[in-house]
């Protein structure tokens, strides 16, 4: 198959449309091939950037460049235009109605949340790839039926617990579980998967998902979960983010409950941004605990997305590419490191060849079904380096790693430590080491 980024730059130009913010004008001829971009890039609502869409957006950019490098067959290119959300559902609607206007090919986005922009997209038929949306109701293709996204959502990773407490034989837990919206719908999976495979959930604690350990006016109290959960529990599921585990366990360790040995905490961390080895105990404002942290963390579990594995030199090119053309052509800050880039650059990719494919068999690319059916149930090569697979619902199948507190070894840094700028010693040092892989079957779906 042919080809794929950029042609020459495009004329910028301002439109003063209260929503789109387009960087490039692109062509009325019969050679192109249209693609909006649909990101949070700004919150302009409380004067600030927003995380979801900076540094990240750039990697758009990368992609169409290298999708018009690969090239087009009949000698088709892309051009595209931007419309920065806001993070607002009735923003990221009115932009897609103007990209149906304009007469689009496909959508990339919205990149946060996506129900009802994947429902509308789908209503005017037009092909829609995201790079971020956890919602669960967006598999249901009889109604979101030109949508898929190439991020695996919060609630896949249910899947790869179960298979953790399968492969130890632990039947019974304790859930503690944050009120943070993707956590809950997770939750939801994990109670749906455990009655399943007959796991029983002796006690469940949800907590506030908001709160700041080490903050006075902000913290929680995890006194009450602890002591009704003590006695009956050997096994604790904490479904919350990586610096509320912290806080958990640190509280555990304090109140003895590690002191049998067989209780274990079960945690998993879903941001994608990589802590780094040792980042799992450091806190951010109660730092005196962090030696604590290190001993309670040997009684914990991680299950986390898997580490990229493209070379470290391509992977450091990839991160400083993206950052800089989300400054000069999005206008955001550019700072910091976003792995959710890969998911954006493979959404542009997978919506690209699918664009060509239609082209090549002579079909409709105004057509958004036609165009996602070469999308759905297929496998392609990610830009995470390995190969990626999207099922016939349109959602991805995500790759996770099982990790311990372990020494910090010659293999470890050779593996994957060299990805983290933390000096640790090997054979000396600590850190969060995986000791499993687990993904899905692409053959027989429902397997790990």
């Amino acid at each position: 198959m042919g080809v794929f980024p950029i042609s020459p730059r495009i004329v910028v130009i301002f439109l003063f449309v209260s929503l789109l913010r387009p960087t490039q004008c692109v062509g009325d001829d019969d050679k192109v091939l249209k693609i909006g971009f649909l990101v949070p890039l700004t919150d302009p609502y409380h004067m600030t950037m927003y995380t979801l869409g900076d540094p990240m957006a750039g990697a758009f950019d990368m992609a169409i460049e290298h999708a018009n490098d690969l090239g087009f067959v009949d000698g088709y290119r892309v051009e595209y235009d931007w419309g920065d959300s806001y993070a607002r559902i009735n923003k990221g609607l009115q932009t897609i109605a103007w990209f149906r206007k304009n007469r689009y090919h496909g959508i990339i986005g919205p990149g946060n949340t996506c129900a009802f922009e994947a429902r509308f997209a789908s209503a005017l038929n037009m092909a829609m790839i995201d790079y971020l949306c956890d919602e669960k109701e967006v598999s249901d293709k009889s109604i979101y039926s030109t949508y898929a996204r190439t991020k695996p959502s919060f609630s896949e990773i249910a899947y790869a617990i179960v298979e953790v407490f399968k492969e130890y034989n632990w039947r019974r837990c304790t859930i503690v579980s944050s009120d943070d919206p993707n956590f809950v719908s997770m939750t939801d999976t994990v109670f749906e998967l455990f009655e399943k495979n007959n796991i029983e959930v002796t006690n469940h604690r949800p907590f506030p998902g908001n709160y700041v350990p080490g903050m006075a006016m902000y913290s929680y109290d995890w006194d009450d979960t602890i002591r009704k959960t003590r006695q009956t529990t050997r096994i604790y599921l904490f479904l919350g983010s990586l610096v509320h585990h912290r806080h958990f366990i640190v509280n555990l360790y304090k109140a003895g409950v590690f002191s049998r040995d067989d209780t274990m905490v079960v945690t998993t961390s879903v941001d994608i941004t990589f802590p780094g080895l040792q980042g799992y105990v450091k806190g951010v404002f109660d730092i005196d605990n962090n030696d604590i942290a290190m001993e309670a963390i040997k009684y914990s579990l991680v299950v986390e997305f898997r580490l990229p594995l493209i070379d470290y030199d391509d992977y450091v090119a990839f991160t400083d590419q993206y950052s800089r053309r989300t400054e000069y052509i999005f206008g955001g800050l550019g700072i910091g490191v976003d792995n959710r880039a890969f998911f954006l650059y493979d959404a542009v990719m997978q919506l690209c060849s699918a664009l060509n494919q239609t082209i090549a068999e002579g079909g409709d690319i105004t057509d958004g079904r036609e165009v996602m059916s070469h999308v759905f149930d297929s496998t392609y090569q990610s830009k995470l380096a390995r190969e990626a697979y999207i099922d016939e619902n349109g959602d991805a199948f995500g790759e996770y790693e099982l990790k311990a507190w372990r020494l910090y070894d010659m293999m470890t840094h050779f593996t994957f430590g060299r990805f983290f700028q933390e000096n640790l010693v090997i054979g000396t040092d600590y850190g969060m080491i995986p000791i499993g892989k687990m993904y899905r079957n692409v053959s027989t779906a429902n397997e790990w």
